[in-house]
């Protein structure tokens, strides 16, 4: 399979700068309800009273999703690693290439469950090795407003992240050797929020075997896989119209009043 990549970055729905005020909002939100309740307010409901309060009493719920590598990444993959013992651990059931060495060294805590993949079907016998590309997706149907997103990755050789598409970066190489190393050995995160929508997500891992080793050979002298992980955060909407009056639109990034109440009387999202 070629790797291409787009020429240009589509503009997304919400851009990141909007997204960060927002975030900003809610974080406001939060204190000066902190402020309102430590205030002494008017007997009179409607007399000299702050509409600030009632405004910011709920908190805007938010939703993180993590993900990690593992064999349900599609079109089809599998579990990978160049021996029992590289990585360590090696999964239980893993195809075993059969590679002489070790490797694979790239720390994972911080992205649990992800595992070591290739395309489904490779074994160590499989030739060639190079040159051969894989693509590695996921989509991802999420309620709200993206607010932030992340990916680690690690590689053997190289790996370009997309989202809806778009190239958000590369780690590794196919032909430098020193690159193509240390991106089997260390974690590279990238900031994938600016390329989330609301809505549904695909996030898209396209994996690369480099012309080291045996070459054109066999995996076991030539051994290729990606591992990564990450998380998506996204803001709730509003249940009601209530949460839209009174400036509430703000909050849930809508251009106006009117806006927000069409999205709950609709469903349909125009943000």
């Amino acid at each position: 399979m070629r790797i291409s990549y787009p020429l240009s970055v589509r503009s997304v729905s919400m851009p990141t700068a909007f997204r960060a005020f927002a975030a900003s909002i809610s974080l406001l939100a939060s204190a000066l309800f902190v402020v309102s309740a430590c205030s002494e307010l008017p007997s009179a409901p409607n007399e000299g009273q702050s509409t600030i309060a009632p405004l910011f009493a709920k908190a805007v719920a938010t939703t993180t999703t993590a993900f990690a590598s593992d064999p349900t990444w599609l079109p089809a993959s599998q579990n990978v690693c160049l021996n029992a013992s590289s990585p360590s651990p090696c999964p239980a059931g893993a195809t075993l290439y059969g590679y002489a060495g070790n490797g694979w060294t790239a720390p994972l805590s911080t992205i649990p469950g992800a595992t070591w993949i290739w395309a489904a079907g490779i074994t160590g016998a499989t030739v060639p090795a190079f040159p051969a590309e894989f693509t590695f997706s996921k989509t991802f149907s999420n309620v709200g407003l993206p607010i932030s997103g992340s990916i680690s990755v690690a590689a053997d050789d190289f790996a370009a992240i997309l989202v809806n598409g778009v190239l958000v970066g590369t780690t590794g190489s196919r032909t430098d050797a020193a690159l193509a190393g240390a991106a089997s050995s260390t974690l590279k995160t990238f900031d994938i929020g600016p390329f989330l929508v609301p809505g549904t997500n695909v996030i898209t891992v396209e994996g690369a075997n480099g012309n080291f080793g045996c070459g054109s050979g066999p995996y076991s002298c030539n051994p290729a896989g990606v591992v990564f992980g990450g998380s998506l955060n996204f803001q709730g909407n509003p249940a009601t119209k209530d949460e839209c009056k009174n400036g509430g639109w703000v909050i849930f990034a809508f251009e106006n009043q009117g806006q927000c109440v069409r999205f709950i009387e609709t469903g349909k999202d125009s943000r």
